[in-house]
């Protein structure tokens, strides 16, 4: 998985809901970003052209056990390239991602430093830390 983490900033996209959609927005969202632990739902503030602005985000939850910190990128890069979820593999995920934030102007230097580390064989190439399995 990729996802915000403490520490820095981020730049990204915020959906403004309509008010009478959000139960059933919530309702659909909510199972696929919670169904294992891997994040929390917290309030963050944002800035938006319009000014500051509340956001619902869904960030690492550092008491989930399949959080793991201290990982160089190229070993970061060996288990995205193997790891795969419900939802499909990790490497689809980190693509859609890059090409999401590119799509909309926004670069994110460590996204584009995994994604061709992911196409390098040789930087992808030896063991990869071994990471849990979490049942559903």
């Amino acid at each position: 998985m990729l996802a915000l983490d403490s520490g820095g900033t981020a730049a990204g996209m915020a959906f403004r809901l309509p008010s009478g959609a959000v139960a059933e927005e919530i309702s659909l969202l909510w199972p696929r970003e919670m169904a294992v632990g891997s994040y929390a739902a917290r309030w963050l503030r944002a800035k938006c052209v319009e000014g500051d602005i509340r956001v619902l985000a869904f960030v690492a939850n550092k008491r989930a056990a399949n959080y793991v910190t201290g990982l160089s990128e190229a070993e970061s890069a060996r288990m995205i390239v193997n790891a795969s979820g419900f939802l499909g593999t990790n490497l689809e995920y980190l693509l859609r991602t890059s090409a999401s934030l590119s799509e909309h102007g926004i670069k994110d230097a460590l996204v584009e430093r995994l994604v061709r580390l992911c196409g390098d064989p040789a930087a992808c190439a030896g063991p990869s830390t071994p990471f849990l399995p979490i049942p559903l």
